[in-house]
């Protein structure tokens, strides 16, 4: 069993959202962000989300990916790509209702901070 489903997360994994990871998130980015994670939520509980360990989605600008868009398959891109973008780790349950909870460690990176276990 998923260790997702074993604790009852209905939503866990890591977004990625295509800002440095260093970057200082001002009001209407955390918004943003927020948004994208109450999205997800209300996908994951509609039952709109691929299912599977390694299960990919992606967010485009106006909801279209781009012609000009990287190959999201290529493994090496995709990685270089998320190394230098701002990474949340997800774990979202039905006991949270409509909240959507936010950790010590999600706040220091929406501050551009590493999160607590990286900064030793």
């Amino acid at each position: 069993m998923d260790i997702e489903r074993e604790c009852g997360f209905t939503l866990a994994g890591q977004l990625v959202v295509d800002t440095p990871c260093k970057h200082v998130h001002n009001k209407r980015s955390k918004q943003t962000i927020v948004n994208i994670i109450a999205t997800l939520k209300r996908m994951a509980a509609a039952g709109q989300l691929p299912d599977g360990r390694m299960a990919m989605v992606y967010g485009w600008p106006g909801g279209r990916k781009p012609h000009d868009a990287v190959d999201t398959d290529d493994d090496a891109v995709m990685a270089a790509w998320a190394a230098r973008s701002f990474v949340i780790a997800l774990r979202l349950g039905e006991s949270f209702g409509d909240q959507i909870p936010i950790d010590s460690d999600v706040m220091q990176q929406m501050m551009g901070k590493p999160p607590s276990d990286s900064a030793q």
